[in-house]
């Protein structure tokens, strides 16, 4: 007649059970403990992709953003402006900021390619360029708009001095 497994064990000796119960803990926690510093050390590879890459990534990047959010604020007082100085000071600030961005730009492009990360960049330059173009297109209208709303200002008057002198 076989015995069963567990009837086999309980005819062994309390130390030699005792000593296979030690050894099931010591398996067991040396596997937790290996399962333990393979998860940390990934957790320590993330971090330090974290703080190598992708924080100097997120600040180059808010960098720019601060950059295209001041032009946008620019822009929008063009529409407050009423002489043509002033329209010029707007284009020249716009020049600044293309000059600024395109130097953010290729502190992020070496990030990029320090990080040997597969981000292209060609887009972000696109539309930064057709941003500033249409920019350029709505100061110069403004300008526009201004120079002729003087222009009326002084034909009216004219008219109001040479109807007062009748």
């Amino acid at each position: 007649m076989s015995l069963s497994p567990w009837s086999r064990m309980r005819r062994l000796k309390l130390r030699l059970k005792l000593t296979l119960a030690i050894l099931l803990l010591v398996c067991l926690v040396g596997g937790a403990g290996g399962f333990g510093l393979f998860y940390l050390t990934q957790v320590t590879h993330t971090a330090e992709f974290f703080s190598d890459v992708t924080v100097p990534l997120v600040g180059e990047t808010t960098y720019l953003l601060d950059r295209l959010q001041e032009l946008h604020l620019a822009l929008l007082g063009v529409f407050d402006l009423d002489d043509v100085e002033s329209h010029q000071a707007s284009m020249q600030q716009l020049a600044a900021f293309e000059a600024t961005f395109a130097d953010g730009l290729t502190h992020l492009r070496q990030r990029i390619a320090a990080a040997q990360l597969p981000i292209d960049l060609r887009s972000v330059t696109a539309q930064e360029q057709a941003y500033v173009e249409h920019a350029a297109q709505i100061i110069l209208a403004n300008q526009t708009k201004v120079k002729q709303a003087v222009q009326a200002q002084q034909q009216l008057r004219a008219f109001e001095r040479h109807q007062q002198s009748l």
